[in-house]
Order: structure tokens, then sequence, then C-alpha cells
């Protein structure tokens, strides 16, 4: 089985090394990474000298919350579809692997054609796709923190919204809107119909393009409503149907910082990846991990 591991990152982190390499040493994999336009490439080129990566040309400066996330991302798939795979995960420099290699592919083959995506349901707090993208968002709503100005901008903005201003044109082009989480796992024709959908539907990207968090509606959309939407793992039962480790509930960061006191829920929670991982972990820790799981790993709760 054939995987690309399409990867958004910004600087090199103990994950990042750890997942490339752990990765890249696997014959059927191929590693897509993504460097924001702000942050200089060369540190990564010599973290991965040894490791068989594909670097992006095609950078995008993205910003926290903006469509450029969606456009790094659609960067990394038109990369990747130039060969034939099996699946394409998406993920970020702060997750790792928390299964192995041959326990990813086990899980794949047993679910092949399906895909896996998660979208809102009674295990996730509902957020109506639609505010994120039928208003106007301006550049202050790009950020994490907020100036006091920032803030009240903010407000004032939500106010003007409700009187009926920052109207977004584009948005009655669109179909129903469906919502998620950011991260996912599609197969290759998927991957391939997300892009063909786009060639044929211009004004679908422009309709985004002044909206907010939409990585978590653009491609969860095209997909709910195109011929693999039957192909779609849903469970309630089971901790994510994107098979991503996520802690929104601990705290104190939300999503949680996960480090090595996490270890044990990562393994019984069935997932193949987990995020946010805490950026100074220790590799060995890591690397202890991924060889332990083969005896503790929980088999994921899909049937």
């Amino acid at each position: 089985m054939k995987i690309a591991y399409c990867i958004l990152c910004h600087k090199v982190t103990n994950p990042l090394r750890f997942t490339v390499n752990y990765l890249s040493r696997f014959e059927g994999n191929r590693i897509y990474i993504h460097v924001d336009r702000k942050s200089d490439i060369a540190p990564f080129e010599e973290a991965f000298a040894q490791a068989k990566v594909t670097w992006l040309t095609e950078r995008i400066d993205v910003a926290w919350g903006s469509v450029s996330q969606v456009d790094a991302t659609l960067a990394l798939l038109k990369a990747a579809t130039q060969e034939t795979f099996d699946y394409v995960f998406l993920i970020s420099g702060d997750d790792i692997p928390i299964a192995s290699h041959d326990q990813i592919l086990a899980c794949l083959e047993r679910h092949k054609g399906r895909e896996f995506i998660a979208y809102q349901d009674e295990r996730f707090n509902r957020v109506d796709p639609c505010e994120r993208v039928k208003y106007h968002y301006t550049d202050m709503f790009f950020k994490k923190r907020k100036t006091l100005m920032e803030r009240v901008g903010a407000k004032l903005h939500g106010v003007g919204c409700r009187l009926g201003f920052f109207n977004n044109p584009f948005y009655k082009t669109l179909p129903r809107l469906y919502k998620g989480t950011s991260w996912f796992t599609v197969s290759h024709g998927a991957s391939c119909f997300i892009l063909k959908y786009l060639e044929d539907h211009p004004y679908y990207r422009l309709a985004f393009q002044y909206s907010f968090c939409c990585d978590e509606v653009f491609f969860h959309t095209i997909l709910k409503q195109s011929p693999f939407n039957s192909n779609i793992i849903r469970d309630p039962e089971c901790y994510s149907d994107s098979l991503r480790y996520i802690d929104w509930k601990t705290g104190p960061d939300y999503p949680r910082i996960l480090d090595e006191n996490d270890f044990a829920n990562m393994k019984s929670s069935g997932m193949l990846f987990a995020r946010k991982v805490d950026p100074d972990i220790d590799i060995g820790s890591l690397e202890c991990f991924i060889d332990k799981t083969n005896e503790h790993y929980k088999e994921n709760l899909f049937a």
C-alpha cells in the first residue's frame, strides 16, 4: 500500500523530526512538506537531509484562520496526486504517529475504500458553518492574540453582520455547507475529486476568500456532496472518525499540548495520529513509545 503524508509546518520541532524520520523509513510512504513562506526553509532541509522528502516549491504565507491554510493544503494535494497512492494523510508539524507503520497499513487495508474525515455530530459542540463563510472577515480575525482594539473591532464586526453588513457576495453560489475537523485521511480518488471539483467550479474557492477558519468547511462540503459521501466513516462510539487523538477537554490549553503523560490515553484511543504534541518533547521517549505500540495498542473501533 502506498501512502502520501502531506505535512503543513512552519518550524522544526521534535514531533516533526520524529514523524518525518519514522515515516520515511518505509518504502511505500511518500512525504510531502509545505513550509510556511514566512519561514526559512534551510533549517528544514538541513534537519531532514537524510529523509525521503518532497519539498513544495509553491509556498503559501499561511495565516491562522484564513483561506491560506486551504491553499497550502491544496498545494500539497496537487503535489501528491502527481503519483498514484492509496491514501493521503493531512497532518501538521505538531502531529506524531501513535500506531506503528504496520498498524497503520492494517487499519487502512481493513477499511480500504473508506474515507476518514470527521464531521461535527453529538461528539462535538456544534458550530454553524455558514457563519464562517457568509461574511467578509478582515485581517484582525486571523490573529490568535488580538489587541484590545482588535477585540473591540471584532465585536463591532459581529454587530455589523447582524445588521446586514459585510456580506459575502459569492455565498449564495455555494452548496449546503458542512463542518468538521481540519485534519483528514482520504483516498487517492477523493483527493483527485476535490481538485477536479475546483477546476469545474471556479467560484467555489473565491467564495471562501474572506472566510474564517474555512479549512474546517471547505473540503468537508465538497466530499459530503460527492460520490465519496457513502464511503465516509461515521461511528459515534469511536473517539474520532478522522483517526486523530486530540484532547479538547483536559486543558490547560485547548486543544491540550500533549506530552509523555498522555501516552497511555493515546494508546487506548485506537487512533493513528495525535496532535498537538509538545514541540520540545524528548525524541527518545517518542521512539520508545512507538516501539511499544505493538504490545499495547488498542485496535481502532471501526467495524
